[in-house]
């Protein structure tokens, strides 16, 4: 009996996954037909970035470019935004 119980829970655990998975799929192919982009950054002093969407690439980059610190971020903000920039970080 109580291995039927487990089962139970496994086959109720799994299936939440693949629902939270189906909605993850969703909400990417929405963010890739918008022209928003998602990212998530540290804010340490390189300023690399955790994730970043596809849609860079309406930029010109690769997501690839800001992940591997290739391109940094700091590098792309126009000087005129960065004092504001600074501001709101911390």
């Amino acid at each position: 009996m109580p291995s039927m119980k487990k089962n139970d829970k496994n086959s109720k655990i799994s299936g939440e996954i693949k629902k939270m998975l189906k909605k993850l799929k969703e909400l990417e192919l929405i963010l890739s037909r918008s022209q928003a982009i998602l990212c998530i950054w540290r804010f340490d002093q390189d300023w690399l970035p955790e994730f970043i969407s596809d849609n860079i690439s309406h930029f010109g980059y690769a997501k690839d470019d800001f992940l591997s610190g290739r391109v940094k971020w700091l590098e792309v903000v126009h000087q005129d935004d960065f004092p504001r920039l600074q501001l709101r970080v911390r």
